[in-house]
């Protein structure tokens, strides 16, 4: 993984870290109907019983991220969660439906902080207080001045 800006290489990781599993944020307007088209396919596949409590998950959601592993990264449209970030897993995780921020700009600001270490579940769920919402443990070691990610 590099940092870069639209192509431009700004900065290449050293090569001891290469292999480092890494993740990444990239979205943006154009990339949402592909994303969508992924989603809408899944749901009529896969999930197509809105009656289904796992089915239902990736009902009314817009796609901000495709992982490189079929999973999705979401806001949700349900009225009752409307503008909730959500992770919807293609292959039965524990984490599918998950509430990773309560909006948009609380995932882009709290995602950051961690250096977008990665979508996939297993990548952020450490950085979780007790699964109830994303980066709560880090947040409050920060205010506290603590060194850690364990409360």
């Amino acid at each position: 993984m590099d940092i870069y800006i639209e192509g431009k290489e700004i900065l290449p990781l050293p090569s001891e870290l290469v292999k480092i599993s890494a993740g990444n944020l990239h979205f943006g307007i154009d990339l949402i109907p592909i994303f969508e088209e992924s989603r809408k396919g899944l749901v009529d596949i896969c999930y197509p019983n809105y009656d289904n409590p796992y089915d239902k998950i990736f009902h009314n959601k817009l796609v901000f991220q495709e992982l490189d592993n079929g999973d999705l990264l979401a806001i949700d449209l349900e009225k009752e969660s409307y503008g909730k970030v959500v992770y919807l897993s293609h292959d039965g995780s524990d984490l599918h439906g998950y509430v990773m921020a309560i909006s948009f700009a609380e995932f882009l600001e709290e995602y950051t902080k961690l250096g977008c270490i990665g979508g996939k579940a297993w990548q952020w769920e450490v950085f979780t207080n007790n699964l109830q919402r994303l980066l709560i443990v880090l947040v409050k070691t920060q205010k506290s001045g603590l060194n850690s990610c364990v409360s």
